[in-house]
């Protein structure tokens, strides 16, 4: 019941949003646009011809507002900005879109609230499910349907039309689409079991396969002197953060507790059929209890409660941690870090362990949290797809423009992320799995003559001397297949619509409910019975109607 907010494309910085509110005291009246009126999929009159295809030039030029989320994570080269650089420039002069900053910010949430709550909406912008729901039903949004059909190039389709079309049904209300998906590579969202192979070496212990044996070696980490520096327990078996379960954060427990069958904060089918919320299912009670085992005995750190990702993984940076779930790209960070302060450390990687049944569990991350819209009565609609046809056309190595891209981004702004200059940005969903499968098959036959050009310059990476090299192997030939072979485990959540009037309402006081008892318990202020009385209060409380509308949307797909 949680809605993200993602700014950076290099950093992937998340933020944890509250739904919408839904009371903003929109538009009504007679100055309500007419929500019944869907947009002509046609260019408007006196626009040129070349403009009327999917990859056409403006001309003359369109502006076009919108606004932008950013986070310290963006780099300019000098003279350049976000309201002024290379890759607006270039819309300019391919595509006739001059994109026009209403303003910027990295507290975009508070600002997008306050702009609908004023009444500013800009052309073209980013949303959320709860916010992409209000402003659709109060007929503020241009119906795309028509257009997407037909300005949507083949690669933009596929990606938008990713995972049979969930990321479109999501923007889609009555039959009518609102909303495209910002679609993201998703092999960066599950996470893998990261360990300390030297630690596991000097204890006489064998790589974990079960989630016994991952508490084993845990337990074994925090105990008994694994970095022989001749301090007990000044080390840790495995990483935990405030996030607990997320699976979207370095460190999440969600690969733990997936063990037992169990998936916090996602929908699951019950045994009665129906959906239930992960978080209140009686297999969480296990985890908890092994989790406590686990904190009772020094294995997690103590101050867990209070480190988000970036400062538990502080820890694995000091060395002083064993093992920690965290996505495919871990290496890049924090272990190169860590292999930079010691490069003895010998870090592996290992699919998540399975749990007592003998099956693994996959959480799923899902792959867009957010949709791109257009204001109800902007001239251009179809600037919205085209905009993105263009970006897949400059940035993709099919693409007419890549030889373009490709000199920026490995010359003049090598490193600086110029996706994140993009005002519309998606990437294939897929894109590293099939950068993965190509490398290891080169790598395989030693023949990298067939490789794409970015496969090929991570071939090159992979050749770099020392750490950087390995960082480079660990990721593409270690890491990336395991992801491809665990993906049949993975368990999906099941609802992906837009937050329900009661989750709107009652999001904010049911997930502190469900955080504050999970940790406690971990903590041990609280007994193990706690979960059930928690469970009791949530359903009191609003649980039990949020689950009553679920259902009826899942019933109404």
């Amino acid at each position: 019941m949680k809605t993200k907010w993602r700014t950076g494309v290099s950093a992937l910085t998340v933020v944890v949003l509250a739904a919408a509110a839904s009371g903003c005291g929109l538009w009504s009246g007679s100055a309500e646009p007419d929500p019944g009126k869907p947009a002509d999929p046609s260019p408007a009159p006196g626009d040129s011809a070349a403009a009327r295809e999917p990859l056409g030039k403006y001309d003359p030029p369109i502006d076009i507002t919108t606004v932008r989320a950013f986070d310290d994570s963006f780099k300019f080269v000098e003279g350049e900005s976000l309201d002024d650089n290379i890759v607006l420039k270039l819309y300019r002069e391919d595509m006739g879109i001059v994109w026009k900053n209403q303003w910027s910010a990295k507290n975009y949430v508070e600002k997008l609230n306050l702009a609908i709550a004023s009444k500013n909406l800009p052309d073209i912008f980013m949303v959320d499910a709860g916010q992409l729901k209000e402003l659709s039903e109060a007929g503020l949004l241009e119906d795309l349907t028509a257009i997407y059909e037909q300005y949507a190039t083949p690669p933009v389709k596929e990606s938008l039309g990713y995972q049979n079309g969930i990321g479109l049904k999501m923007g889609t209300f009555k039959g009518k689409l609102y909303g495209l998906p910002e679609t993201r590579d998703t092999a960066g969202k599950g996470n893998l079991l990261w360990i300390r192979k030297d630690w596991l070496d000097r204890l006489g212990l064998a790589v974990p396969k079960t989630i016994d044996d991952v508490i084993a070696v845990a337990k074994a980490f925090a105990a008994n002197d694994p970095d022989r520096n001749g301090q007990a327990k000044d080390t840790l078996g495995l990483m935990a953060t405030n996030g607990l379960f997320d699976s979207s954060g370095l460190g999440a427990l969600d690969g733990f507790a997936a063990a037992y069958g169990a998936y916090p904060g996602k929908w699951v089918r019950t045994a009665s059929g129906d959906l239930g919320y992960g978080s209140v299912q009686p297999e969480v009670k296990t985890v908890l209890e092994k989790a406590h085992e686990l904190y009772a005995s020094g294995a997690l750190n103590k101050e867990f409660a209070l480190k988000d990702g970036g400062k538990a993984n502080e820890d694995v940076i000091a060395g002083k941690l064993g093992m920690f779930y965290a996505p495919f790209w871990a290496p890049y960070w924090p272990i190169k870090d860590a292999l930079t302060k010691d490069p003895t450390a010998d870090w592996i990687v290992v699919p998540p362990p399975s749990g007592p049944s003998g099956e693994i569990g996959v959480p799923e991350v899902q792959f867009t949290f957010h949709w791109f819209v257009v204001r109800k009565g902007f001239k251009h609609p179809e600037a919205i797809v085209k905009a993105l046809n263009y970006w897949y056309d400059l940035s993709l190595e099919n693409g007419s423009r890549y030889a373009k891209f490709s000199e920026l981004d490995q010359g003049k702004y090598k490193g600086m992320g110029l996706g994140n200059y993009s005002t519309l940005y998606i990437s294939p969903p897929d894109i590293s799995m099939k950068n993965a499968d190509q490398l290891l098959s080169a790598h395989k036959s030693g023949d990298p003559s067939k490789l794409t050009p970015s496969a090929k310059k991570i071939w090159e990476d992979m050749k770099i001397p020392g750490v950087e090299g390995w960082t480079h192997q660990k990721v593409w030939l270690d890491a990336a297949p395991i992801v491809k072979r665990i993906k049949p485990n993975v368990v999906v959540d099941e609802f992906y619509g837009a937050p329900t009037k009661t989750m709107a309402e009652k999001s904010a006081a049911l997930g502190k409910l469900i955080n504050e008892t999970f940790t406690k318990i971990i903590m041990g202020d609280k007994p193990i019975g706690e979960f059930d009385a928690m469970v009791a209060k949530w359903k009191e409380i609003g649980g039990d109607q949020v689950t009553k509308e679920v259902n009826e949307w899942a019933k109404s797909r």
